[in-house]
Formats: C-alpha cells, sequence, structure tokens
C-alpha cells in the first residue's frame, strides 16, 4: 500500500510539472506587462469635479456611454485616468464628478 501511495505521489508531481511546462510554454502570462492603449486610442478629457477643486486632465479607455449618448446610472463608481504613454495616473471617482469635458 506504501508503495502505490508513493508512485501515486510521483505521478501526480510529475503532471503537475508537465502541465506547468506545457502552459508556460504557450506563452501564457501570469502578471500584465503594464501594456496599455496608446493615447490615441483613448479619450482625452477634462474631469471637473463638485467642490471647486482643480480638474484632472488625462485620458479614458471610454465613456461608457450608450449609443443613444444617454448616460445610465448604476455602472461602476470608478474609472481608470491615463496619461499620453497609456500608464494609470488616477482612479476617478464619479460619484464627486460634476462634469467631464472631451477635449481635441
Amino acid at each position: 500500500m506504501r508503495l502505490r501511495k508513493k508512485g501515486l505521489i510521483h505521478t501526480t508531481a510529475l503532471a503537475i510539472l508537465l502541465a506547468a511546462l506545457m502552459w508556460a510554454g504557450t506563452g501564457c502570462q501570469l502578471f500584465e506587462t503594464g501594456q496599455q492603449p496608446a493615447a490615441e486610442n483613448m479619450i482625452k478629457v477634462e474631469v471637473h469635479f463638485t467642490g471647486g477643486s482643480q480638474p484632472l486632465v488625462g485620458y479614458f479607455k471610454s465613456l461608457n456611454f450608450e449609443q443613444d449618448g444617454m448616460f445610465y446610472q448604476g455602472g461602476a463608481s470608478t474609472i481608470p485616468m491615463y496619461d499620453e504613454q497609456g500608464n494609470q495616473t488616477a482612479l476617478v471617482n464619479l460619484g464627486r464628478v460634476e462634469y467631464i469635458k472631451i477635449l481635441p
């Protein structure tokens, strides 16, 4: 019985190792490489907040508007903001936004 259990452990370990090697060989990545879309694929915006604080200028991937141009409540309450290189620079709390101006 002991010999059989040992063989099962070795077989299981070998199968896990083989699966890991195959997975790594296919180019799967465990972590993001940090590459974000370039500025030309994003929307340049100026975000104005309630309370009179200074507006933020940056880029959004999208504004999440429906095709009819209406903005519906109930979606995500934050949206990431990016710089020209596509690096995330802020997380905008939409509950504190007075308005968003789309820049050219």
